[in-house]
């Protein structure tokens, strides 16, 4: 990314393909803080070997949410001021490493029904 996503009204990236390196750079993702249950600030929904790295996610339901991936990286990315930081749901052989997710009003780092998933500082 080379700049900005602000005030996205709904979702901010939706992955379509497998494979794809996302590198915000630092860049922010930003919601509208409309709280609408099905806001993500990135989405992945069934997909593989993915990375997302230096991306800050704000004012999203959910700022990162994997539904039903394996073998994506999460790496370098803080998610703050949303209802949940980081979701996983049914996902399996994740890497998260060194993610900050704080001010979240739920929950930072959240698992359902997903294993073998790696969470290092």
């Amino acid at each position: 990314m080379t700049g900005d996503l602000s005030n996205c009204p709904g979702n901010g990236i939706i992955f379509e393909a497998d494979n794809i390196v996302l590198d915000c750079q630092g860049h922010t993702i930003e919601g509208d803080g409309s709280g609408y249950l099905f806001d993500y600030g990135i989405y992945l929904n069934s997909r593989q070997n993915n990375t997302i790295k230096n991306c800050i996610i704000r004012n999203f339901y959910h700022g990162i949410y994997l539904y039903s991936s394996s073998n994506n990286f999460l790496t370098n990315n803080t998610a703050n001021s949303n209802r949940y930081g980081i979701f996983l749901n049914s996902s399996s052989n994740n890497s998260l490493t060194n993610n900050t997710a704080n001010s979240n009003s739920y929950d930072g780092i959240y698992l359902s029904s997903s294993s073998n998933n790696s969470l290092t500082n």
